[in-house]
């Protein structure tokens, strides 16, 4: 999927069958359905999960996730 307009920053959380969370950080549309599957794309859904890792939710903005078994990426990553 490509994307011609405005970017923002998301937070993209990803999860495999194991409980282990994954923290992204990505500049990608800031219309929420395209940014959503620009994020499926390219980490993975339920059903198609990207080296046993899928999509559980985006959030608008960069924020810090926490849990017992979160792995954060610093890197910011373009998604378009």
């Amino acid at each position: 999927m490509s994307f011609n307009g405005d970017l923002m920053t998301w937070t993209v959380i990803c999860t495999n069958n194991a409980g282990i969370i994954i923290a992204h950080y990505v500049y990608g549309s800031n219309d929420r359905r395209n940014a959503w599957q620009m994020a499926c794309d390219q980490y993975g859904t339920f059903a198609n999960p990207l080296g046993g890792f899928y999509v559980i939710t985006i959030i608008p903005g960069r924020h810090p996730v926490y849990g017992r078994n979160t792995t954060q990426s610093d890197e910011l990553i373009e998604m378009y």
